[in-house]
């Protein structure tokens, strides 16, 4: 909703002079972030909105990021854009993401009227536990888990799990379940099959993907496959049923981070660790 109302100028009114001024010039740099984030039904109106944005400042320079699942390969390419996917993170790149994290969060306490003292030295000391880690920080090459494993050394004073099992588990929670209801995003637009599932509800979904990909040895699942095993758990839940499978498991593609369909028709975990 956020992010219609924030590409909805383009329908209802001009920006201001000066945003205008920029555009018209094409000097801009427009960036919209979280594409995933919008309920499908409104998908439509986001690309419409994107549509008559290029198609008045055809000069300026655009790039919108989603998680991949969200939309379809070559959605945007009929406006003229191209695809890319985010590499995995160097230490170098870690190490600066720490540093970021620790610098966003302490001028959002200085917004508040808060002391943001020692997050300074809590990075260096979250970069250097990663380093002493290497199990631990082979996770945090991916931006998302990186920002989450930041959030979870800052609650749980200043320590990382001593295991990487008990890291998975808190992770597991905060990607499955616990970051969506913090977010303060409006999720009564997202199906109620997917939103209504409780956090150990959500784990025993994954749990049975990952239990049956390991006794098959196989990597990744075909989605009809998935879907059928998604709809085993829910056939056990009350009030859910076999036939929510395949809009469950698409809200765990497009809502976790935990699984993603690396492509079309195919179904794994983002780290193998997690599985």
């Amino acid at each position: 909703e956020d992010f219609t109302k924030q590409v909805a100028w383009t329908l209802e009114a001009p920006p201001p002079g000066w945003m205008r001024s920029i555009l018209e010039g094409g000097q801009g740099l427009v960036l919209l972030d979280g594409v995933d984030e919008v309920p499908n039904q409104d998908r439509a109106e986001i690309y419409k909105a994107v549509d008559q944005l290029v198609t008045q400042y055809p000069h300026c320079y655009y790039l919108l990021s989603t998680r991949p699942a969200a939309v379809e390969r070559g959605w945007l390419k009929p406006l003229g854009f191209r695809e890319a996917e985010i590499n995995l993170l160097s230490e170098v790149d870690r190490d600066q993401l720490i540093d970021r994290w620790h610098e966003a969060v302490a001028h959002g306490l200085r917004i508040r009227g808060q002391s943001d003292s020692g997050l300074g030295l809590l990075a260096d000391d979250l970069k250097r536990a990663l380093r002493e880690n290497p199990p631990i920080a082979r996770l945090a090459t991916n931006p998302l888990l990186a920002a989450m494993i930041c959030a979870l050394y800052r609650d749980g004073g200043q320590r990382l799990p001593e295991s990487q099992a008990e890291l998975c588990e808190a992770l597991c929670n905060m990607l499955l379940h616990r970051r969506e209801r913090e977010s303060r995003l409006g999720l009564e637009h997202f199906p109620e099959a997917y939103r209504a599932l409780t956090y150990p509800q959500k784990r025993a979904i994954v749990a049975e993907l990952a239990v049956h990909m390991v006794r098959n040895e196989v990597s990744a699942l075909d989605r009809t496959e998935a879907t059928i095993k998604v709809g085993e758990v829910l056939h056990t839940i009350p009030g859910r049923e076999r036939e929510e499978a395949s809009t469950v498991l698409d809200g765990l593609i497009e809502r976790s981070g935990m699984l993603r369909e690396a492509q079309p028709g195919v179904v794994d975990f983002i780290h193998n660790t997690f599985k």
